[in-house]
């Protein structure tokens, strides 16, 4: 819900630069053929003329028709996107215990007890180890597509950064299990981090949420 109430404001912000964009070329067009009209400027400067007509088709390509060409890719692929979305959900979501057709989602949790036996510490390591498998190879599978077709870099970049937290948490374990660090501050860096990764799967998810919603609604 939070990120629908950002990105109205951001949309009307958005919206309200393209018109402002659109009136100041109108302007800028209006100018040019009034200059040529009145004065008949451009037919005795051919440079400048060029440079004029070069930087109004840049203006009108970069503002509007790249922008339009976008939308409507953006609404083509749609559907996909938002299968990919939900197979990335998938990857953060703990099956057991969520169900997406419903809009119930739980994170997947990573926790470890106070004062962990070897045994503890290296089932936690095969749980990031897979968890950082499903991560990596649901966002090698729609990086591609998600970078050309949608607008969730920042989800991507978000994802990724989750995979890192992940080789956080492993090299805490495997300090642990080596005895490089000491035990009790090893604990202490390691429930530090375990809270901070599920902290960021729980916003990941919901942002996730968040664009699919909006998605939705653009399509409606």
């Amino acid at each position: 819900m939070v990120k629908d109430m950002t990105y109205m404001p951001s949309k009307r912000i958005r919206r309200a630069l393209d018109i402002t964009a659109g009136a100041l070329i109108i302007l800028l067009l209006i100018g040019i053929i009034w200059l040529d009209i009145a004065s008949g400027v451009w037919a005795e400067t051919v440079i400048l003329s060029g440079i004029a007509a070069g930087l109004l088709t840049f203006l009108l390509t970069a503002l509007f028709i790249d922008r339009w060409v976008a939308a409507r890719e953006h609404r083509k692929w749609s559907p996909v996107t938002r299968l990919a979305l939900t197979d990335i959900l998938h990857a953060l979501a703990d099956d057991e215990h969520s169900d997406i057709r419903r809009g119930h989602i739980a994170p997947r949790t990573l926790t470890i007890t106070a004062h962990p036996t070897a045994a503890q510490l290296d089932a936690l390591l095969h749980e990031v180890i897979r968890e950082r498998e499903d991560i990596t190879q649901a966002l090698a599978r729609w990086s591609q597509f998600l970078a050309s077709s949608a607008d969730v870099q920042a989800l991507m970049n978000h994802i990724a950064d989750l995979a890192e937290s992940l080789d956080d948490i492993r090299d805490c374990v495997v300090e642990l299990e080596s005895g490089v660090q000491n035990a009790d501050e090893g604990e202490a860096d390691l429930h530090s981090e375990l809270t901070a990764y599920s902290k960021a799967t729980e916003r990941t998810i919901t942002e996730i949420a968040a664009i699919q919603s909006r998605l939705r609604a653009e399509n409606n």
